[in-house]
């Protein structure tokens, strides 16, 4: 009789564990709280494989940066509500700033994401699904010296661990590799292509594993709210939810942004806080010309731009306000205002048909995700992605399942 796993969450960490677990034997079901796969963080998000995009938030500059910032709302990062538990994790993440700090957090993060690529690749021989996938790379532009000059230095740092990538030293050189940028208002100066990247929509790959899963014997359980661990002796003796009872060998927290309450119940801390992003999805029918084919970063702005077809994604953005869901217009109004910037030749009229959304990412203050065991014997971790739970996914799942 094979042993029972219960994965908490479908999104694309949920699913991927769901789908090693299967591979290892298990008899899997998954419990998730919405209506379907991918409906929260996995949903609308930025779309980037950023596989060589390791570099975590907390780098050394951001401590004289991050003050203005947290007051303007039109800032990468703001704050829009302040609670102790938010401060907390901000002085930690201020810790996490010192260079050997971010030279360790380096060198995990690729690692981890140089495993979910060939993880990922082994999945989609296996697994028939169609996501809008291109393995084009991204490229990161630049508009001030300074931050290229540190750019660089960090590629040259992350080509020791096997990252590929390229310099180009200016605007020509970057609307070269990608033409849509010939038509931007930005002062380009030059760029980093990263040749081992990828892209593809995260929600359509969730819902095909999602039914590939099932088709294998998942039982996967929607609108089914988890409310409560319950404790018996050194192990989680039951899950409670709105939706029954449960029992397992294994179960595997993938809750993202809310694990951390979920730990809490029965004594573990997450550094975990929900950092709200933001996405546009424009349509982009009839201006394929005018828009990127590959990937593409904004340093400055700390946005990102993905092709999914005839479809436009651009993400970004990080607000502290704990876990109000609501869409900030004036956010919304700022993506608009930076994807016209960069994509000049996008008619107005697609950007105010764009579809708007908001996710809270879990992210943690060093930017590492936390997979592994916890004091009780049949719990498991496997969540605070932050920004790159999509990169990191499958790779994740891979680590978390071998521990197991």
């Amino acid at each position: 009789m094979s042993n029972k796993a219960l994965v908490l969450g479908a999104g694309v960490i949920g699913l991927t564990t769901a789908y090693e677990l299967l591979n290892k034997g298990y008899e899997v079901t998954v419990l998730e709280a919405q209506p379907g796969p991918a409906k929260q963080c996995s949903y609308a998000n930025g779309g980037q494989l950023s596989y060589s995009h390791a570099e975590p938030w907390a780098r050394p500059y951001l401590i004289r940066r991050v003050p203005a910032w947290l007051l303007d709302s039109k800032s990468p990062l703001f704050i829009k509500r302040i609670d102790a538990y938010m401060l907390k994790w901000v002085l930690s993440f201020l810790g996490y700033c010192r260079a050997s700090k971010v030279k360790y957090a380096t060198k995990e993060a690729l690692a981890l994401a140089y495993e979910s690529k060939k993880s990922l690749d082994a999945l989609l021989k296996e697994v028939p699904v169609n996501f809008e996938y291109q393995t084009k790379g991204t490229l990161h532009y630049y508009a001030k010296k300074g931050s290229f000059e540190l750019a660089k230095a960090q590629a040259k740092f992350q080509e020791t661990m096997g990252c590929h990538y390229d310099v180009l030293h200016s605007l020509e050189a970057c609307t070269e590799r990608e033409p849509a940028l010939a038509y931007n208002n930005r002062n380009i100066i030059g760029g980093i292509y990263f040749r081992d990247d990828a892209s593809g929509d995260v929600y359509q790959f969730c819902n095909g594993l999602a039914d590939y899963l099932i088709k294998k014997g998942v039982k996967i359980v929607y609108n089914c709210h988890v409310e409560k661990l319950i404790v018996g002796g050194d192990t989680i003796d039951m899950v409670k939810s709105r939706c029954g009872y449960w029992q397992a060998d294994a179960i595997i927290l993938c809750a993202g942004a809310y694990s951390g309450q979920l730990a809490k119940q029965v004594g573990i801390y997450l550094p975990i806080y929900p950092l709200k992003g933001y996405s546009l999805t424009v349509d982009i029918t009839g201006y394929e010309d005018y828009a990127p084919q590959i990937c593409l970063t904004d340093q400055a702005y700390k946005v990102v731009a993905s092709r999914l077809g005839t479809r436009l994604r651009v993400a970004g953005m990080a607000e502290f306000a704990g876990f109000d869901h609501s869409i900030d217009h004036r956010r919304v109004d700022t993506l608009k205002h930076i994807t016209k910037t960069i994509f000049t030749r996008l008619d107005a009229s697609l950007l105010e048909r764009a579809t708007s959304w908001s996710c809270l990412r879990p992210a943690t203050p060093n930017c590492l995700p936390i997979i592994g065991s916890t004091p009780y014997a049949n719990l498991y971790l496997n969540t605070g992605h932050g920004t790159l739970g999509w990169t990191m996914a499958a790779g994740s799942a891979k680590r978390l399942v071998n521990a197991i």
